[in-house]
This record gives structure tokens, C-alpha cells and sequence, in this order.
């Protein structure tokens, strides 16, 4: 699996709905085009509510990189990416 190219998006404590904030953070892939399109398949309040994130997958780590700038940079501070990092063994 490519760990490196993973971003976990979750949402910490705040007042607002988090599958409202969650659904900003997923327009942010769409601005990236059909990767970020590709990125964000299956990724939906449902499976948020689940896991409690959304795991976005990423062709490169560059596209990842943009992603979570536009995230930072666009979404309520609630909104926490964290990359994905391989366990070691």
C-alpha cells in the first residue's frame, strides 16, 4: 500500500456539524481536478461516522501536498489533516 500518499481528514470539537465541515474539506479535492476527484471516491458522511475520518488517496505526494494546503488554507480550523505514515515493523 502507498502510505505515503494517504491524508486522514478528521474534525475536532466544535459547535458547527462535522459532516458539513467534512464536505468543504471534500470540495477542496474536487479543485484538484478527476485526481482529487479519484482521491476522494467512497469517502462519505457515512463512512466518516464509521471511522471517525476520510481517507483521501493520492496518485503522488505532491497532489497530497496541494490538497492539504488547500485544506489549511480554506476549511474551518476544526479541520484536521494528518498524513498517513507506514507502521513500522
Amino acid at each position: 500500500m502507498t502510505y505515503d500518499r494517504i491524508a486522514r481528514v478528521m474534525v475536532g470539537k466544535t459547535n458547527r456539524d462535522p459532516c458539513d465541515l467534512l464536505d468543504v474539506a471534500r470540495r477542496q479535492a474536487d479543485h484538484l481536478g478527476r485526481i482529487g476527484i479519484t482521491a476522494k471516491r467512497g469517502q462519505t458522511d457515512k463512512a466518516f461516522l464509521e471511522n471517525g475520518h476520510l481517507s483521501f488517496v493520492f496518485p503522488t505526494k505532491a497532489m497530497r501536498d496541494k490538497f492539504v494546503e488547500r485544506v489549511a488554507e480554506h476549511c474551518h480550523p476544526a479541520v484536521i489533516v494528518r498524513l498517513f505514515r507506514r507502521p513500522r515493523y
